[in-house]
């Protein structure tokens, strides 16, 4: 994953306890009321040096379309991905998943 990640919005914290996962108050909000350009500019690494952070869509069901994407920042670096899922008939297709890092690599062989 490319270094410096920023987050989308929405928030919900869980902490792990043995083995499952509970929701857990937030320390610090991890969303904050400020600009979209304010947004990009505040990185994952900023909020937390240890965490996995997962996104998913709503409505799922009802539009034939979703999504799900994955931070994971760590003392060894940070990895995220990005899927889209889309209903076609009774079966559900992946399309588009894509490694964060993606970008850096394409930019890197030009």
């Amino acid at each position: 994953m490319r270094s410096g990640s920023s987050f989308p919005e929405f928030e919900r914290r869980f902490a792990r306890e043995c083995d499952r996962y509970v929701e857990t108050a937030a320390a610090s909000a991890l969303h904050i009321q400020q600009s979209s350009a304010d947004n990009l500019k505040r990185r994952v690494d900023t909020v937390s040096k240890s965490g996995t952070f997962v996104w998913c869509s709503a409505d799922t069901k009802s539009t034939g379309r979703g999504s799900l994407m994955v931070y994971v920042i760590n003392s060894t670096g940070e990895d995220g991905w990005y899927v889209e899922f889309v209903r076609k008939g009774d079966a559900w297709r992946m399309t588009k998943p894509k490694r964060t890092d993606d970008r850096e690599e394409a930019s890197a062989a030009n």
